[in-house]
């Protein structure tokens, strides 16, 4: 992907992300609270198992570059071992080039 492209793609990503956080905030005003029940938290603790989209990746990736490298090292090094883990409990790496969009 060119690098234009990416940014235009990252900058409307940005814009999505800045709407559903505000839905969001409305959303927990207007009940008092999280629409989760107090016991749930499965989406925030599993989070290494749901599946993120190109945009997501590319996001992610470009966060990871503004790092510094002795972190990024500490955090690819902390996703290797939560994806053994994942293996042991049966789940399989993908490689992304065969996921279908």
């Amino acid at each position: 992907m060119a690098q234009a492209k990416e940014d235009i793609i990252l900058q409307q990503y940005e814009r999505l992300q800045e709407a559903m956080d505000q839905d969001t905030a409305k959303l927990r005003a207007e009940i008092s609270g999280s629409p989760c029940a107090m016991t749930c938290y499965d989406c925030c603790r599993n989070t290494a198992t749901l599946l993120i989209g190109e945009v997501e990746a590319l996001d992610i990736k470009r966060g990871l570059a503004g790092l510094p490298t002795k972190v990024r090292e500490y955090i690819r090094q902390k996703a290797e071992r939560t994806a053994s883990k994942l293996e042991q409990l049966g789940y399989q790496r993908q490689d992304p080039s065969q996921i279908s969009t």
